[in-house]
């Protein structure tokens, strides 16, 4: 495809010329995707061995540690979290604001909560680690409440440092370009993706949240159909998010908090997958299917699952979000039966008081 493919580290020198190692590299258009690392806490120093961050946890230790430390309930918390406490690790959470995941909606993420504690990990909300010392049996780690003050001091054997993400904006010679970055290293884009600097673009983790790989896809497609001078732009109304466990927690499109906050008289539909014939025969009946409309003009606003296969069932609702459709239009599609599938059509159908194998209050 007459791509030249260049490595070292990239720099510019001009708002058109990019340093490759000794080689200049001159175009009318750059595109900067040099995403993101783990963010960490300075009492925490990363070393890959006693505290890792999300590539150091992938290299399991051998033998296993007894008892770990995951600071940080996000999706890279707690992934690694079911990972390791399905291994036999004794495996605890905490997290600094009183929900886990945060950007997920409420009563998704209190069932999701529920499911996890059920697993055998142990979940601390509204809770920070100060410090820790490293002694003859594991690392002391000095934990605090942060609505009470208390503190307390608990023994692990690692520490995963789960507190999120940064941009690899620093050391790329934005300055010389004219690229601005905000206070956090993020580089802001218009729905373009472009820079301050109309012919310089950007896309993935660099730009800010969410930082997700097929978001980034899709901003790179856009990218260059705008420079190919296409007429394109990036629409984030249905980004879908997923913590990839076991049962999944995804959700596409408003948390109920977000739509009522945006002006909508909100209404939803919920339906539990203890009443799905097709979760009974996977024998994974937890969680359920969560829909977020507008009562005045029965818009569907987002989904939000919890359950077996959630991220492959989110597609249709982010089909839906993508179309402007209603939540009539879900419902009064005939689904398959019996189908995990269904269980969209059926929250549906509870948003209007009509699902069949359920009671509908």
């Amino acid at each position: 495809n007459k791509v030249t493919h260049l490595i070292g580290k990239a720099s510019f020198i001009d708002p058109h010329t990019v340093l490759v190692g000794d080689r200049k590299v001159t175009a009318l258009n750059i595109i900067i995707s040099t995403g993101s690392e783990p963010a960490g806490l300075p009492a925490f120093p990363v070393d890959q061995k006693r505290i890792v961050d999300s590539t150091g946890a992938l290299d399991v230790p051998d033998p296993l540690p007894a008892r770990m430390l995951a600071i940080g309930a996000g999706a890279i918390g707690i992934e690694f979290s079911q990972i390791y406490n399905n291994l036999g690790v004794k495996t605890k959470i905490i997290e600094f604001v009183p929900q886990i995941v945060a950007a997920a909606d409420a009563q998704a993420a209190a069932e999701f909560h529920k499911i996890l504690v059920k697993q055998g990990i142990e979940i601390q909300t509204s809770t920070k680690a100060n410090s820790f010392e490293e002694k003859l049996d594991g690392l002391h780690v000095e934990l605090e409440d942060v609505k009470t003050g208390e503190k307390r001091t608990e023994v692990f054997d690692l520490i995963l440092s789960a507190v999120g993400r940064r941009p690899r904006s620093s050391g790329l010679g934005l300055e010389a370009a004219g690229v601005t970055v905000n206070e956090r290293g993020f580089i802001p884009v218009n729905k373009k993706l472009q820079t301050n600097v109309p012919h310089i673009y950007a896309i993935g983790d660099v730009i800010g949240n969410p930082m997700l790989a097929h978001k980034a896809m899709k901003e790179g497609l856009v990218a260059a159909e705008v420079i190919a001078g296409k007429k394109s732009e990036m629409d984030p109304v249905a980004i879908p998010s997923v913590v990839y466990t076991a049962p999944e927690l995804a959700w596409v499109g408003l948390t109920e908090q977000e739509a009522k906050d945006k002006g909508y008289k909100v209404k939803t539909g919920v339906f539990p997958l203890s009443a799905s014939g097709r979760a009974v025969t996977l024998q994974s009946t937890d969680g359920f299917v969560k829909m977020v409309a507008d009562a005045d003009s029965d818009l569907l606003l987002g989904v939000h699952i919890v359950g077996p296969h959630a991220s492959d069932l989110l597609g249709e609702a982010g089909l839906a979000l993508e179309m402007a459709a209603t939540v009539s239009d879900v419902s009064l599609t005939i689904h398959a039966h019996p189908t995990l599938g269904e269980s969209v059509m059926e929250a549906a159908e509870n948003v209007h008081k009509q699902a069949i194998h359920i009671m509908n209050r």
